[in-house]
């Protein structure tokens, strides 16, 4: 097996990873209300497309406990 295909192997499903997660977070931010985020939602759904750990970020920071 290449490195090449190694890479394909690992970096493809992360890839498919964060953009769910990614798909996940936004819907979850469409549906609260502004009042309900800690922050600006354009500013967690940049933070979430540009990174994978942020979505955690989010989801233990970001929201606000009812």
């Amino acid at each position: 097996m290449t490195t090449h295909d190694r890479r394909t192997r690992t970096v493809l499903p992360a890839l498919a990873a964060h953009a769910v997660l990614t798909a996940l977070v936004w819907r979850d931010i469409a549906r609260r209300d502004r009042a309900d985020l800690r922050g600006s939602p354009t500013l967690w759904r940049v933070l979430t497309a540009l990174n994978t750990g942020n979505h955690l970020v989010y989801l233990l920071v970001g929201r606000r406990r009812s």
